[in-house]
C-alpha cells in the first residue's frame, strides 16, 4: 500500500514538473532539434527569455529597442542558454 502511495506521489512530482516547463515555454524546445549550435539556425532559450539566430542575424524581442525590427547583427551573452538547432541547419 505504502509503496503504490509513493508511486503515486513521483507520478504527480513529474505531471507537475512537465507543467511547469511547458508553462515556462522551455521545456517544449529541450525536446525540438538536436542539441548544441546549428550551421544556419541556433535558437537560445532560458526560463525567462527565447531568441534565435539565422546566418548570423539576431531576432529577438529585445532588439526592438535599438529601433526597426527585431533582426540585428549585434549579439547578447548566451551563458544560461539551452542552444539547439533544427536538424540540417
Amino acid at each position: 500500500m505504502l509503496s503504490g502511495a509513493l508511486l503515486g506521489i513521483d507520478q504527480l512530482r513529474a505531471r507537475r514538473r512537465r507543467a511547469r516547463q511547458r508553462a515556462d515555454g522551455v521545456g517544449s524546445v529541450h525536446d525540438v532539434g538536436e542539441p548544441g549550435p546549428g550551421k544556419w539556425i541556433t535558437i537560445y532559450a532560458n526560463p525567462g527569455h527565447m531568441f534565435m539566430v539565422v546566418a548570423g542575424w539576431r531576432f529577438d524581442t529585445t532588439a526592438l529597442r535599438s529601433g526597426g525590427t527585431r533582426w540585428t547583427r549585434d549579439m547578447r551573452p548566451t551563458a544560461g542558454f539551452t542552444v539547439r538547432h533544427p536538424p540540417g541547419l
